[in-house]
């Protein structure tokens, strides 16, 4: 196991941002099948999720909570030394959004820009990115931005994961400060299993596909340019090696589910979140959820729970154990602390940059 250890460096924002539009599994009964449909309900608890309007991209929800947070924080842009932005939908194929980002948000060119190209465990692998060159560089402000409108990347013939996923982003602010507590991260990758959660077509390896969607071999219609995930296989990683590491960081650490105060995974679905409840011996009460209302926001799952549990609500400090597994095949875990305080409420937006259109 590889751990990274950080010191003097705390959680000091958190914001997440949604599409205004609400589109409600059950509206599919028709198209679907209502006996399918509530089967579907059953295992991924998905209730409702969010759509973003045709021009918003992932940056624009990023953007308009990293700006509200700052603002809130009373955060001095000057002083924000790197900005990550982590996605699977990038405004281009080049540059790295980030840059956009920068520029929108007014920072200093100073500032070290980069995307990391990551989906469910990108929010736990970015933070451990970004406190790692904190820790190593005189930046006294860091901001992770995170998000991703897979809804734009679906066959809407695909029951499989049409109804899944939804569009979120957000923002992280960290800040450097002597009496902040340790925080500890773990990771690991399994790229023997990359085509486990893919889309084929669209970069250079595949460039030029047809596009025509067609019936596949799991009874779904969906093309080459269409995200797939062979849901079985990512259930068994999701139930076993995730969970491994888990226990094996838990063991190291000597610590067990009464330390902490809540386990915020990545939120794939409802039937998962129970077995790892189950396997890794956390309760449910301590496993909020957020899938129900957003489905599964890829990046966004761990802060967007966040922020629907303790956003804008009364302050406590908690230690959390946070955990993404998913598209890579990969796995982060995140040991910290965190004043509730410092969560916003969630926002809505349908805003897009018309510039960069």
């Amino acid at each position: 196991m590889i751990k990274s250890e950080y010191k003097n460096i705390k959680i000091d924002g958190l914001a997440c941002c949604v599409p205004k539009n609400k589109s409600r599994t059950e509206e599919f009964n028709d198209k679907f099948g209502a006996d399918k449909i509530e089967k579907l309900i059953k295992m991924t608890g998905v209730i409702e999720k969010r759509n973003s309007v045709e021009k918003q991209t992932a940056s624009d929800l990023a953007y308009v909570a990293a700006d509200k947070l700052l603002s809130s924080r009373g955060v001095d842009r000057s002083k924000i030394g790197a900005l990550i932005f982590v996605t699977e939908t990038p405004d281009y194929v080049s540059p790295s959004s980030a840059f956009v980002l920068q520029y929108r948000l007014g920072l200093e060119h100073e500032c070290i820009c980069f995307d990391i190209n990551l989906g469910c465990s990108g929010f736990v692998s970015g933070f451990n990115t970004l406190a790692a060159l904190m820790t190593t560089s005189s930046i006294e402000y860091g901001l992770l931005l995170f998000g991703d409108t897979m809804t734009k990347k679906l066959s809407p013939d695909d029951r499989s994961i049409y109804l899944l996923l939804g569009d979120a982003g957000g923002a992280l602010l960290l800040k450097k400060e002597e009496t902040a507590s340790t925080i500890k991260c773990v990771g690991q990758s399994d790229g023997d299993k990359y085509n486990l959660a893919i889309i084929p077509a669209g970069g250079f390896r595949n460039p030029n596909a047809n596009p025509e969607r067609v019936l596949a071999d799991d009874g779904n219609v969906r093309g080459p340019y269409d995200f797939y995930m062979d849901g079985g296989n990512i259930f068994f990683y999701s139930t076993s090696n995730v969970v491994k590491l888990l226990r094996e960081y838990l063991d190291e650490e000597h610590t067990t589910p009464d330390d902490y105060d809540a386990l915020v995974l990545h939120q794939a679905n409802e039937y998962i979140l129970k077995n790892f409840s189950k396997k890794s011996k956390f309760p449910m009460e301590k496993v909020p959820e957020s899938i129900q209302y957003f489905g599964n926001t890829t990046g966004s799952c761990i802060p967007l729970t966040m922020v629907t549990e303790w956003g804008g609500k009364e302050a406590k400090s908690l230690r959390l154990i946070m955990c993404g597994f998913g598209i890579g095949l990969s796995i982060g875990i995140v040991d910290s602390n965190i004043d509730t305080d410092v969560i916003m409420p969630l926002i809505e937006s349908d805003d897009y940059y018309t510039e960069g259109v």
